[in-house]
């Protein structure tokens, strides 16, 4: 139960307790206040533990959330399709695997002209020994920004910081979104490796 409701159903039994006569019926809308107020609680420690952490442990914890499990299963599969209507499907393609985790691609698409357009498409890397996830490359219609630029044998020689806390914070926005949305895994590819 997300805040707000759980103020208005508050509201809610607080009129219905000053009016009520029936014993029984005070006493099912008191249970329904201490289950009310333990929702409450939970969710008040879930907000003070993501603001004692940084952007990319925040992130990381609103995917495991969003995928509805710990991301190391995430890494064996090859590709993700989460819905939830009527908003955009939400597709994670698995592009590597590394020691230490693996890098996703994430996007909302749509169909334009007869082309698939993303709005947006990022790719994420996913460090399961830190528990991070870090926004790497951004797209939409109109741009592609890049965080990191890598020479020949692979290594970053070059980040862009504004970017990169501008990307982040934008994934930040984006999966509190998706969580709010209610989107759900709904079609997954196992790795065939």
């Amino acid at each position: 139960m997300e805040i707000k409701s759980i103020g208005d159903r508050y509201e809610e039994i607080k009129k219905a307790l000053e009016t009520e006569t029936d014993p029984q019926k005070k006493e099912e809308l008191n249970k329904e206040l201490i289950i009310m107020f333990d929702e409450a609680k939970k969710a008040l420690l879930r907000m003070q533990q993501l603001k004692s952490k940084d952007v990319f442990h925040r992130n990381y914890a609103r995917l495991e959330r969003i995928f509805g499990c710990v991301l190391e299963e995430i890494k064996k599969k090859q590709y993700l399709k989460l819905t939830k209507e009527p908003y955009m499907a939400l597709s994670v393609d698995i592009i590597r695997r590394e020691e230490t985790g693996f890098v996703i691609s994430m996007a909302h698409n749509f169909v334009m002209n007869g082309d698939i357009v993303p709005d947006p498409d990022m790719e994420l890397a996913i460090d399961l020994e830190n528990k991070t996830v870090e926004a790497l490359t951004f797209q939409n219609s109109m741009v592609f920004n890049v965080v990191y630029d890598y020479d020949i044998k692979g290594d970053k020689i070059r980040v862009r910081p504004q970017l990169k806390k501008s990307l982040n914070s934008f994934l930040e926005g984006w999966l509190k979104n998706i969580i709010e949305q209610g989107h759900k895994i709904t079609e997954s590819i196992d790795n065939v490796e």
